[in-house]
């Protein structure tokens, strides 16, 4: 009965280190599926943040590569300043304008990454703004009415001749489109 018992015990130590066996695998395998899930999120993170950066070289060389599709011309010369202007009528069918007419104002020309901005002041004191831009051998400018003007004007300068001391060329305008009135416009440096 002794060697039963001692038989019984034996089973029984090592059926209890089999199941201590079994516990403390079934934590290490449990530890390393925890491993294994972080490592697969790092993986996966760490993709994510190549990709960005793959992304962002990929942008940078690309912004570098392109070239700009607006072509800024700089102007050939310094404009911005004070002019006075003489404008002579060379055509109308507008009854508003007579061949011939000479009309002298003040113009104040700026100059922004680009853009020109020309006012205009007559000698009655009105004030028209313009805005254009140089092409590369001419300044184009323009001007418009505002909508609640009685009579819709629109004006149109293009200054074939560009220096610093003098800008030359043509001024048209159309009233109402129903008549055109063509200058000869020239500025000269205050």
């Amino acid at each position: 009965m002794l060697k039963i018992l001692t038989y019984n015990l034996l089973i029984s130590l090592f059926i209890i280190m089999l199941l201590g066996c079994k516990e403390e695998s079934d934590l290490k395998h449990l530890e390393l599926q925890k491993r294994d899930s972080l490592l697969t999120v790092k993986e996966k993170e760490f993709a994510l943040k190549a990709a960005d950066y793959k992304s962002l070289l990929e942008l940078r060389d690309s912004l570098t590569a392109m070239k700009d599709s607006v072509a800024v011309n700089p102007l050939p010369v310094d404009i911005t300043g004070n002019w006075t202007g003489k404008i002579v009528c060379t055509h109308s069918n507008c009854t508003d304008y007579v061949v011939g007419d000479v009309r002298t104002d003040e113009w104040n020309l700026s100059v922004d990454d680009g853009k020109i901005a020309a006012k205009n002041i007559n000698k009655t004191g009105v004030i028209r703004m313009y805005t254009g831009e140089y092409d590369g051998t001419r300044i184009l400018l323009a001007s418009q009415n505002t909508p609640d003007a009685p009579v819709n004007r629109s004006f149109k300068i293009e200054f074939g001749t560009v220096s610093a001391e003098r800008l030359a060329g043509t001024r048209e305008i159309q009233v109402d489109q129903s008549c055109t009135s063509q200058f000869s416009i020239e500025l000269v440096r205050k």
